[in-house]
């Protein structure tokens, strides 16, 4: 497996809103939806070939012949937390599909240098917020109670980073700057089916994965689906943004005893290590701002470790 994994499943939904500076937030906003909506029609089948294919990889093809009847079901629910494994399948909300893909826009700010560094802790804060907004006006949304929420959702406040972001993508190149949207749009997702499969995996064939059968179940199908990012070696950071979203969204974790989502997501960020400059170089292509990349994925790294301590847990 490789790094073109994540692409080929997750094209372009963070590049095609924020590319063109002659795109209205509107035309934005229903660019957007549009590439959600391919990359949620395509969840199953990508289920089926790539993330299966990438667990066999990691873990054994016992691991994946365990899964082999598993199957993923996008659902219709209105709560965008509606994340679940049950009796071979894992569902998905649509509205948990859109809303991790709008989570990783900050992430992919971060990596071209829209934010200043010292800024970061600021604008992590009102980020979350954000978030934590968002689902409330996502529900309502889906109650036919108000408009669809905006990817961002205060105009006034979001339009300098999105012109800030739109310099970023003429200053890198857009081929450069679309392969690095590409390598973030799906991270939450692939998070998310993976850690469901973990979950299957430790309920009905545990001893195929080398991961410590003591562990809280929540916490070792953490670890199932962080294996496989570091197999693919993809950021490592990526792989905690379906967690950090949950988080931001103020989810109760009721069902997982002590390892609440903060703990969670303490433990994974424990592990980051600032990535490889090669990580952001797409093949065939001249990329002199890898190091740059990953220096700013490096700060973002130690923001989170610095707020997502293992303090309490």
């Amino acid at each position: 497996m490789n790094k073109a994994f994540v692409l080929l499943i997750f094209p372009f939904a963070i590049g095609t809103v924020v590319a063109s500076s002659e795109l209205s937030f509107a035309q934005n906003e229903e660019a957007f939806v549009r590439e959600a909506d391919g990359v949620i029609e395509r969840l199953p089948s990508t289920w089926e070939h790539e993330v299966k294919a990438a667990i066999a990889v990691t873990w054994s093809d016992q691991t994946a012949a365990c899964l082999r009847e598993v199957k993923v079901v996008v659902s219709e629910s209105q709560d965008p937390l509606a994340v679940s494994y049950t009796d071979g399948e894992i569902v998905l909300s649509r509205a948990y599909a859109e809303l991790a893909m709008q989570g990783t826009l900050f992430t992919f700010m971060t990596i071209l240098g829209v934010f200043p560094e010292d800024d970061l802790p600021d604008i992590l804060d009102r980020y979350e917020m954000v978030l934590e907004a968002r689902r409330s006006n996502y529900l309502s949304f889906r109650r036919g109670e108000s408009d669809r929420p905006k990817v961002f959702l205060d105009d006034s406040y979001a339009r300098p980073y999105q012109e800030r972001l739109v310099e970023a993508f003429s200053g890198f190149g857009q081929a450069q700057t679309l392969h690095v949207a590409d390598i973030l749009n799906g991270a939450p997702l692939f998070f998310a089916l993976l850690h469901e499969a973990g979950h299957h995996v430790f309920r009905n064939c545990i001893q195929t994965a080398d991961i410590d059968p003591t562990l809280n179940e929540e916490v070792w199908a953490d670890e199932f689906a962080f294996q496989v990012f570091a197999k693919g070696k993809f950021p490592d950071l990526l792989a905690i943004e379906a967690v950090r979203i949950l988080y931001a969204y103020k989810a109760s974790d009721s069902s997982s005893g002590e390892a609440s989502l903060k703990c969670r997501l303490a433990l994974l960020v424990s592990q980051l290590e600032t990535p490889e400059p090669r990580i952001f170089k797409k093949s065939g292509l001249s990329s002199p701002d890898s190091e740059m990349f990953s220096s700013n994925l490096g700060r973002l790294t130690r923001v989170y470790k610095e707020r997502y301590s293992l303090s309490g847990c």
